[in-house]
């Protein structure tokens, strides 16, 4: 209800969202045409009570963005969406991600370092955690494996704590990662072998792949063929 360009924002706030699904199923070109149509709505409409968040299509975008391999233009988005958001520590963390799928690590600890404070000042436990999560593992890439351990343990405590399953079990992967950069390649294939299980307890095919190729590689370093022919056939299940 209520006047003509009140009713084009929220059907345009709404339509973001949609076609964010979309975009996590890999229909990126319907996506990008649903999204188009959203910021349509969004930009010939008007909120003059403030009531939606300003920054929430330019973070959808962002995503969409990263998908299509659109980096840059992304990163930009990103930017954009931190100074008008009101959850500038969500802009933060996912320009963190995007910043680790360009292979960028450093810059991407940098990044989602400067979103700890913001994060701490909302208390938000279960956002903390999810960034303590990602700072962990662009440590793990750093090849920081001392640093990573250190958050890794934070987050399965807090995990375990307020009964968060999947990320209990994601910090076990976590600890399977940090003990193969150490070193520790007996107890990182018992860690990454317990995460794969509880992975695919819960159909969570991603997952599954991550952990059977971080054990494949540790195997076919101690020249354990056979081992991995027997965990391609959970590749090909899984895929």
């Amino acid at each position: 209800r209520g006047p003509e360009p009140w009713r084009k924002r929220p059907r345009g706030y709404d339509e973001g969202h949609s076609a964010n699904v979309v975009r996590v199923t890999g229909e990126l070109k319907a996506a990008r045409a649903a999204l188009n149509e959203a910021q349509r709505l969004w930009e010939s409409g008007s909120d003059p009570a403030a009531v939606l968040d300003p920054g929430r299509l330019l973070h959808l975008d962002a995503a969409l963005l990263r998908a299509e391999r659109r980096f840059n233009e992304a990163l930009d988005r990103l930017d954009d969406a931190a100074a008008v958001s009101r959850s500038p520590e969500a802009a933060l963390i996912q320009k963190g991600f995007t910043l680790e799928v360009m292979g960028n690590y450093e810059r991407a600890i940098e990044t989602l370092r400067e979103a700890v404070p913001v994060v701490e000042r909302k208390g938000d436990r279960r956002l903390r955690n999810f960034l303590n999560f990602n700072l962990a593992v662009n440590l793990c890439h750093a090849n920081r494996f001392a640093e990573a351990a250190d958050l890794a343990k934070q987050v399965r405590d807090l995990a375990t704590e307020t009964g968060d399953e999947i990320l209990t079990h994601r910090a076990t992967w976590l600890d399977g990662r940090v003990a193969a950069g150490q070193g520790r390649i007996r107890e990182a294939l018992a860690l990454l072998g317990q995460a794969r299980r509880a992975f695919a307890a819960r159909d969570m095919s991603y997952d599954v792949l991550l952990a059977l190729l971080e054990e494949a590689g540790l195997l076919l370093d101690k020249g354990k063929v056979g081992e991995v022919q027997g965990r391609a056939r959970g590749l090909n299940k899984a895929f």
